[in-house]
């Protein structure tokens, strides 16, 4: 009986000695395992869930991130031809969201700035897909930014009212850096990136994948804009036909439109501005006109050099939102 216990306990320990090397391979080979599935994922997978992000976010709101097809810019292109006339057909449909009031989809893609009468130079740009603001801030609008961060009201408003029957005008009187502080608020108020439109960005979504002359369209239509023949600004949405091709309202007349685009020295146009340009400039475009300018000044490309300290009666502004993509969902 001893013998054969003993016979067991070498059994036992031959076993064990068979089993181990096993046990530690197969350690070994999930480790390696483990570290080549971390790379793959490191390689390939950050990189598609960064570029998901934006789609993530549109398709929140039951919107597409479909870019349209390139825009064909002829390099033969002169300066002041006259536009092609293009079937006047309206992005289908105007796309809009009920989680976000006030804001339509601009799609993404390859547009074209400057050129023709804006007297810049023709380049291409790539457009993100954005929100747009749907009209001009209004004064009703501006009224809660300014009673919830006690901001300074514009100074056309008596007694720090909205003039009786404005509400729905577009507010005026509003520097950059007062827009820049409305949309600072509004991106605390909506969680999201809230900023002043860039040049191409705004240009894509008053004139659309077809760059119209106007947002109607390439031809003038002088029952579809607030201009000098109004004397003063006309409510948002006043005029029906005054629609860009991605639905947003009075993207020409009506208030020209502060945009994030600063300018340098050596890019300004206008012989007055550079004359006056210090140090301490800050020039910015301001697009679409107004209500007081004639008729050869409303177009979707023109535009003007502005300090960015002005407040007058015809400068006002409209915002984007844009997904950000370091945040999670």
């Amino acid at each position: 009986m001893q013998k054969s216990r003993d016979l067991e306990t070498v059994s036992g320990v031959a076993a064990r000695s068979r089993v181990m090397p096993l046990l530690i391979a197969g350690i070994f080979c999930f480790c390696v395992a483990a570290l080549l599935g971390f790379g793959s994922w490191r390689l390939f997978g950050s990189t598609a869930r960064q570029n998901g992000d934006t789609a993530k976010f549109f398709e929140r709101f039951g919107l597409s991130t479909a870019k349209s097809p390139p825009l064909e810019v002829k390099p033969n292109m002169q300066k002041d031809a006259a536009p092609v006339k293009t079937p006047e057909v309206r992005e289908s449909p105007a796309k809009t969201t009920p989680l976000l009031e006030g804001v339509v989809h601009v799609d993404g893609g390859e547009t074209a700035v400057g050129g023709g009468v804006s007297l810049r130079p023709l380049q291409r740009k790539i457009v993100e897909p954005i929100l747009i603001a749907e009209t001009e801030v209004t004064n009703a609008e501006y009224q809660r930014f300014v009673k919830a961060t006690d901001y300074r009201r514009p100074e056309h408003w008596k007694r720090g009212k909205i003039p009786v029957g404005m509400e729905d005008h577009p507010v005026v009187f509003v520097s950059y850096d007062d827009a820049q502080a409305f949309c600072k608020w509004k991106a605390k108020e909506l969680g999201m990136i809230v900023r002043l439109p860039g040049y191409a960005e705004w240009l894509r979504a008053a004139g659309g994948t077809q760059r119209f002359k106007f947002p109607w369209g390439n031809e003038w239509n002088e029952t579809a804009v607030s201009s000098k023949k109004q004397q003063a600004t006309s409510p948002v949405k006043n005029f029906d036909l005054n629609r860009s091709p991605f639905g947003a309202y009075d993207m020409v007349g009506n208030v020209w439109e502060w945009t994030r685009e600063r300018l340098k020295k050596n890019e300004l146009i206008s012989d007055r501005v550079k004359s006056g340009y210090s140090k301490n400039s800050r020039i910015h475009l301001v697009l679409g006109g107004s209500f007081n300018e004639d008729r050869n000044k409303l177009a979707n490309s023109f535009w003007a050099e502005i300090d960015a300290k002005t407040r007058n009666e015809s400068v006002g502004f409209r915002y984007v939102i844009i997904p950000d993509q370091n945040k999670e969902e």
